[in-house]
């Protein structure tokens, strides 16, 4: 991971994905997202990345196992690394600049 990359969580928790602010889309993306507010701008992006297999995205850590976000951390031994895949936004890319706007301010994005 580098600067200007995040993880994407699945909300069943199974399911990551790397995502670049300087993507395609979210350059597209950034001046219709009005919210100053941290994590404003990933949290309007992952409302257009491309669900894996019928789950959404989202910005917080979820449980791969029990897809909770309420996480508890300990040290524990070091299981391994793995690669992760590019999110796409495919469908996202095909949408005019309003239906963005429109699909942010549906979702509270821009709060």
């Amino acid at each position: 991971m580098s600067y200007g990359q995040v993880i994407f969580y699945s909300t069943d928790g199974k399911n990551q994905v790397l995502v670049s602010a300087f993507s395609e889309f979210a350059t597209k993306l950034k001046p219709l997202v009005s919210s100053n507010k941290a994590g404003a701008f990933w949290k309007a992006l992952a409302l257009f990345a491309d669900p894996i297999q019928g789950q959404p995205f989202s910005l917080g850590v979820r449980c791969s196992q029990c897809g909770s976000s309420n996480i508890e951390y300990w040290e524990g031994v070091k299981l391994g690394a793995i690669e992760l895949a590019d999110v796409s936004f495919s469908k996202a890319l095909t949408l005019t600049e309003a239906e963005i706007g429109e699909r942010i301010a549906q979702n509270g994005a821009n709060a």
